[in-house]
């Protein structure tokens, strides 16, 4: 069927159902947020976690994770949390389109008659799930396939990290390539969706199953997919607007108060407190409602394109009087509700306040491959320069030459730091050391030569921690040697209380726990899947990215101190520093170090302040 209203005239219908039956929708939207919080997002977590555990570990991270996505236990959790993703955004939407179906036919839907009938709806829900997820399969395959066989042609003789810093015409090729591949899969992906977009109401109302709704929704909205599309955009720019315009009313508001009140700490937390608690629910109400206006849009597309007519019950004028008399009362409980809600947030928040109080950093600063901002990475130069910085240890990548020698580099060539594209496994300590790494920092640094271990434990001496970065080549997986070797050069040094050792591969982790279990160690997680806070390891070393609140404090009680690189932005340190990481891995440790000692010299109140901010920036 042919639309036949205009992209206002919907958003209007839209906003008009939004209003008719505001009070429904938003307790539904809390109905399922409750759910989600008990027990969908652990039921979710314990699944995939069950999967995961069959590998006999917690966490499946870097190096080994595109092996792992390729296997069939990786293509099963790839799938599943594809469906439980879906599923997830159906459970999301379905109140919103039973409750504005219900008032289009004259009839009442309460948010709990709402939440049970999506509840007796979830079996096919879940088939409707499987099945969409099943044939966008069939699309991103043969793109992963494709950008494998790119990867593989193109960039698999080279050092990825000299790809992507020289980014010479490979790398260009091979991004051209994967791009081209991935927006052609999108596209297809994208299309998709569309053609299913009324999937899930005609299921919900009109009975469909899962194939019949798939099959029925692709011939309904057939050659009004840019259009849907639109409105869908439209809708999200809508909530974006109005995001903003919360942001930008409680932060006048904010400033406004933090102006008035005293500098006293009995005012100030009380005050910052209430901020808070209306911050939360402003913002909360923001996120309901955008969800609540994506699912309208979906179901007047559907009943737009054919949904089944809605049977009008004229209202007499006794029910007029009984409905708005209903309303009266429901609005008096959504004030009373919001005023308590406010007081529990407030409460909350002024607790939180107060754990901030006298509470000072006490986070380490770690120089990232030396202090490679101020000197070549890697090299004498750098420990040096970490010295000078007033860092509390250095972060060095260590690997085998072919004859055995253990010797600080990072990346598996000489491309990058020597114009030279053998491989550094590949050549004797002898051949590796003729090379000049130094000149293409500085000319002052021509001369500098790839280091042993030994000789940066010696460097280092007992001012400077140092964090070992084992770096395993294509050419020698096998972890036990590069261990053995790094750990006999502790012993020698008699360095092992003032230095621990990391890796991005967890068999090279093990491997360190199986000849030194008295040894500390951490795994460096670019990205994973799982839990990696639960691994067998003495902390974790993530990018900035994954360093969020709940990462953190997960670690911590795990007791699984969290450090994180590589950080260069003072202000981004602050965060880090009120998020409770242990230590801050960067490039340029005398700008982070100088950022600590100001952080130690605040008092409560500017501690205080600067931890609000903090807050209203994290929303």
């Amino acid at each position: 069927m042919k639309p036949q209203t205009s992209l206002p005239s919907i958003l209007k219908q839209v906003l008009g159902d939004f209003s008719r039956s505001f009070a429904p929708l938003v307790g539904y939207e809390v109905l399922y947020r409750i759910a989600g919080f008990i027990l969908i997002a652990p039921a979710s977590a314990w699944l995939l976690r069950s999967l995961i555990g069959m590998t006999g570990r917690y966490a499946v991270g870097n190096v080994e994770l595109i092996t792992f996505a390729f296997s069939p236990l990786g293509l099963t959790v790839v799938l599943v949390t594809g469906i439980v993703t879906v599923f997830n955004l159906f459970l999301q939407h379905a109140g919103a389109i039973l409750i504005a179906d219900a008032r289009l036919r004259g009839r009442h839907l309460s948010a709990f008659g709402a939440f049970w009938r999506v509840l007796l709806n979830i079996p096919g829900m879940i088939q409707l799930g499987v099945q969409q997820i099943a044939r966008y399969a069939l699309v991103v395959l043969p793109v992963l396939t494709l950008v494998g066989l790119a990867y593989w042609l193109l960039w698999s003789d080279a050092d990825l990290y000299f790809l992507t810093k020289a980014r010479p015409r490979p790398f260009w090729i091979g991004v051209m390539v994967a791009g081209l591949t991935i927006a052609v899969g999108t596209f297809f992906v994208v299309r998709m969706f569309l053609q299913w977009l009324v999937s899930l109401p005609l299921m919900l109302v009109e009975g469909s199953s899962a194939a019949d709704a798939l099959r029925t929704s692709k011939q309904r909205v057939s050659g009004q997919s840019m259009r849907n599309l639109g409105l869908l955009i439209a809708a999200t720019l809508a909530v974006a607007l109005l995001g903003a315009l919360a942001a930008g009313l409680f932060a006048s508001i904010s400033d406004r108060v933090l102006s008035l009140i005293p500098e006293r700490l009995d005012i100030t937390i009380p005050a910052l407190g209430g901020l808070l608690g209306i911050h939360f629910l402003l913002f909360e109400a923001v996120e309901i409602s955008g969800s609540i206006l994506v699912g309208l849009v979906i179901f007047r597309i559907a009943h737009e394109h054919g949904l089944i007519e809605p049977d009008r019950h004229t209202l007499r004028a006794s029910e007029l009087k009984t409905l708005r008399a209903l309303s009266r009362r429901r609005l008096l409980r959504k004030v009373f509700v919001g005023v308590m809600l406010l007081v529990v947030m407030s409460s909350l928040a002024a607790l939180g306040l107060l754990a901030t109080v006298g509470v000072s950093p006490t986070v380490t600063i770690t120089a990232h491959r030396g202090a490679a901002h101020d000197a070549p990475e890697n090299t004498l130069a750098a420990i040096r320069a970490a010295l000078a910085s007033g860092a509390d240890a250095a972060e060095i990548d260590v690997q085998l030459t072919s004859d055995g020698q253990v010797v600080v580099f990072h990346d598996e060539d000489l491309m990058r730091l020597a114009n030279d594209p053998r491989r550094l496994s590949d050549l004797t300590f002898e051949e590796v050391r003729a090379f000049d790494v130094g000149s293409w920092f500085a000319p002052e640094f021509k001369g500098e030569r790839i280091p042993t271990l030994d000789e940066a434990l010696d460097k280092a001496g007992d001012r400077l921690g140092l964090n070992i970065e084992l770096k395993l080549t294509r050419t020698q997986s096998d972890p036990a040697p590069l261990v053995r070797g790094v750990l006999e050069a502790l012993e020698r040094k008699q360095a092992h209380s003032r230095c621990v050792i990391s890796t991005l591969s967890y068999p090279a982790l093990a491997e360190v726990r199986r000849q030194a279990p008295e040894m500390r160690v951490g795994f460096i997680v670019f990205e994973a899947v799982g839990d990696p806070t639960r691994l067998d390891l003495d902390f974790l070393s993530v990018r900035d990215a994954l360093a969020t609140d709940d990462f953190i404090a997960r670690a911590r009680r795990r007791g699984r101190p969290v450090h994180v690189w590589s950080v260069s932005d003072p202000d981004q340190f602050v965060t880090l520093v009120q998020r409770g990481v242990a230590d801050v891995i960067t490039s340029d440790p005398a700008l982070l170090v100088a950022r600590r000692a100001e952080l130690e010299e605040l008092n409560d109140l500017e501690r205080l302040l600067l931890w609000y901010q903090r807050i209203l920036n994290d929303r």
